[in-house]
C-alpha cells in the first residue's frame, strides 16, 4: 500500500506529540498481475480536476508525472520533501502552486539539484534527505 500524498496537511500531531499520517484518500493498494509482477495504479495528476481533490504537487514524486509509475519509493521522495520543508521555513524544494507544468519542469531540474540546498539540514540527516530526494526511485 502506498500513500501517494505525504505532505503536511496529511500529518496530525496526537495530544501525545506523536505524527499520525492522515488524509488517506489518495491510498493505492497493491495490484499482482497473473506474472506476479507487483505494481500500483498511478494515477495521472489532472489540471481539469480540481487540486484539491489531487495530490500535493510540491511534494510528489518525479516519476509520477515523468514515467507514469508509482511505488513505495515515490512516498519516501514525498517524506524527504516533508523533511526538507521542516527545517526551511515550512517551504517544499520546488513550489509548483498547483500548476503541472511547473511540476514537470521541477522535476527535469531534480536531476542537477546541489547540495548547497540541503545547508539548512543538520548534518546527521543532510545524507538522508539527499537519498531521499533522488531522481531515481531505486536509489531512495
Amino acid at each position: 500500500m502506498i500513500h501517494r500524498n505525504i505532505c503536511p496537511t496529511s500529518i496530525v500531531l496526537a495530544k501525545t506529540g506523536t505524527w499520525k499520517l492522515a488524509g488517506c484518500e489518495f491510498v493505492q493498494q497493491l495490484v499482482e498481475s497473473q506474472d506476479q509482477k507487483v505494481s500500483y495504479t498511478c494515477t495521472e495528476w489532472r489540471d481539469a480536476i480540481p487540486r484539491e481533490a489531487q495530490p500535493n504537487l510540491d511534494f510528489m514524486a518525479p516519476e509520477y508525472e515523468i514515467i507514469h509509475e508509482c511505488s513505495p519509493a515515490s512516498d519516501m521522495f514525498s517524506f524527504g520533501i516533508l523533511m526538507y520543508s521542516l527545517y526551511n521555513k515550512g517551504k517544499p524544494l520546488y513550489e509548483c502552486r498547483g500548476e503541472l507544468r511547473a511540476f514537470r519542469q521541477n522535476a527535469e531540474e531534480l536531476s542537477s539539484t546541489r547540495g548547497s540546498l540541503l545547508t539548512s539540514i543538520p548534518p546527521e540527516l543532510t545524507d538522508h534527505v539527499k537519498l531521499l530526494l533522488n531522481i531515481q526511485p531505486t536509489v531512495r
